[in-house]
C-alpha cells in the first residue's frame, strides 16, 4: 500500500503531451523560418495532435490526481503532473485559436514558447518531489 502512496503518475501519460507539445514548438518554429505554406499546414496538424493528446492526457492526470489520497506524494506529485499538463494545453489550444484565425506566426510561436516554458517549471518542481529508487533514479 505505502509504495502505492508514493509512485508517481503514469510515465507514458506524463511525458508524452509534453514531448507533443515539445515537436508542436519545434515544428512551429521551421514553419516560421521556412515560410512554406506546406510546412505551415504541417505544423497546425502537429499543434491539432498536440492539443488533441494533451486534452485527453489532462483529463486522465486529473482523474488520477482527484483518486490520490490526500496528503501523500502520489496527490503532490500528480498535482504538479497535472499543473504542468494543463499549463500547456490552455497555451497551445489558446495558440491554435489565433493560428486558426489567421494570426501572425510570431505571435503564435511566442504563445507556445511561454506555455511550453511554464509548464516546464512545473515539470522541474516534479522531479523534485519523485521518489528516488535504490539506484538512484526516479522511480514513477
Amino acid at each position: 500500500m505505502r509504495r502505492d502512496l508514493e509512485r508517481g503518475p503514469n510515465p507514458v501519460v506524463a511525458l508524452l503531451p509534453r514531448y507533443l507539445f515539445a515537436s508542436a514548438l519545434v515544428s512551429q518554429l521551421v514553419a516560421l523560418i521556412a515560410g512554406l505554406p506546406s510546412i505551415t499546414d504541417i505544423a497546425r496538424g502537429v499543434l491539432a495532435t498536440a492539443v488533441i493528446v494533451g486534452l485527453i492526457a489532462l483529463t486522465y492526470l486529473l482523474i488520477d490526481y482527484t483518486i490520490a489520497p490526500a496528503g501523500s506524494r502520489a496527490h503532490r506529485l500528480r498535482g504538479l503532473a497535472s499543473g504542468w499538463t494543463s499549463a500547456m494545453v490552455i497555451g497551445f489550444t489558446f495558440a491554435w485559436c489565433l493560428d486558426t484565425q489567421g494570426a501572425h506566426a510570431g505571435s503564435v510561436f511566442a504563445i507556445e514558447l511561454v506555455s511550453f516554458v511554464g509548464g516546464m517549471l512545473c515539470a522541474r518542481d516534479a522531479l523534485r518531489l519523485a521518489p528516488i529508487d535504490s539506484y538512484g533514479d526516479v522511480a514513477v
